[in-house]
């Protein structure tokens, strides 16, 4: 019974990936025996699809909350702008939470 099941939800699951299905499977080179058992076949393909994190959108993020910090710091009197050369200052570190 557990075999039917896994070979339905295969099918299903198979057929909802669309024409490229195929392809994909074959790229995950699994083993026949691994390759009808349903479980198996999902974690691969979880592993496979990955999400990518996107780098730049993340940087520009960060960098638009270390604005915003410098711009409340600024406004509290903590720090003040200078646009010309100085004799000295204090390095910033920044790191996310």
């Amino acid at each position: 019974m557990e075999t039917q099941e896994d070979e339905n939800q295969l099918n299903a699951l198979i057929y909802a990936m669309g024409e490229e299905a195929e392809d994909i499977l074959t790229s995950l080179h699994l083993s026949p025996a691994e390759a009808s058992e349903f479980c198996t076949v999902r974690n691969k393909l979880d592993a496979h699809f990955i999400t990518r994190r996107n780098v730049i959108f993340e940087r520009a993020k960060f960098n638009q909350r270390v604005k915003e910090e410098l711009n409340r710091m600024e406004q509290q009197g903590v720090i003040s702008k200078v646009e010309q050369p100085t004799e000295w200052c204090v390095p910033m570190v920044v790191v996310p939470k």
